[in-house]
């Protein structure tokens, strides 16, 4: 009988220890709460200025600089841009090139775009706050309008 009883006990302790990990696989992305890996891998597509995540044989992959700083939740991603081919991984036209991502305090909105709480006045774009950022991570050089943070990053998710 004992056996018998020990056996239940852990056949269920079995069942609750599954169920809830094929709980936790099945749930939904939100991206406010996920990192991405540090070396994302990236795939271009033959017109050149957009990006996916899905490899196929039309695309090129490329491997986009991922900095994770920011591990506490919420968080999002800002890209950061350059206008120097010599050191951007990939082109998103106009002559400017992405050169990696960084992980900031914030949240993703209803159309991707990472939400950061920025000071009165300052944008993203222009902040030397970012361009610094930028510049730390991804060892770009941000004088005046040669490097600045983008915050349109939401669909690395939505394509995962």
């Amino acid at each position: 009988m004992l056996k018998s009883v020990t056996f239940f006990l852990l056949f269920a302790f079995f069942i609750a220890c599954t169920s809830t990990a094929h709980a936790q696989f099945k749930r939904e992305i939100n991206p406010s709460y996920e990192l991405l890996p540090t070396d994302l891998k990236v795939y271009l597509l033959p017109d050149g200025g957009a990006t996916a995540i899905k490899k196929d044989s039309t695309t090129n992959e490329v491997t986009l600089p991922t900095v994770n700083s920011w591990l506490a939740d919420p968080g999002c991603y800002v890209t950061c841009h350059t206008k120097d081919e010599t050191v951007g991984v990939y082109a998103v036209g106009n002559g400017t090139y992405v050169v990696g991502q960084m992980r900031i305090p914030g949240h993703y909105d209803k159309d991707g775009m990472c939400v950061t709480k920025l000071k009165k006045d300052e944008d993203m774009a222009t902040s030397r706050r970012f361009k610094y950022m930028c510049n730390v991570s991804f060892n770009v050089p941000c004088q005046r309008e040669s490097c600045w943070a983008e915050a349109k990053t939401g669909q690395w998710f939505a394509s995962r």
